[in-house]
């Protein structure tokens, strides 16, 4: 699937960046890109930034938000299977008159 690319602005250069699920969390990915590469420069007495090493960061930190993302799904599948587990348990135990 082909990504669509946005232009967004990180640490004062437009950078030409894919699209990580929409424009308001490709904005929030810059602005973190941003907010760490000025801490950096903070503690640094010259840094030498190029849209591509800026392009990598972003890159890192969009890879960083899915996999949140579908780590938070997993949570889900997971936590609904052991619903069904837990009511399957429940049946089995009404079935058999299993005191608890």
């Amino acid at each position: 699937m082909k990504k669509t690319f946005m232009n967004v602005k990180i640490a004062n250069a437009t950078v030409s960046v894919p699209m990580c699920e929409d424009e308001e969390t490709t904005r929030q990915i810059a602005r973190m890109v941003s907010d760490r590469i000025q801490a950096i420069e903070e503690n640094a007495i010259r840094i030498d930034s190029h849209a591509f090493a800026l392009r990598a960061a972003y890159e890192f930190a969009a890879a960083l938000h899915d996999a949140k993302k579908d780590q938070q799904a997993d949570e889900q599948q997971i936590a609904t299977a052991l619903d069904a587990i837990a009511t399957k348990l429940q049946n089995l135990a009404d079935e058999y008159a299993i005191q608890k």
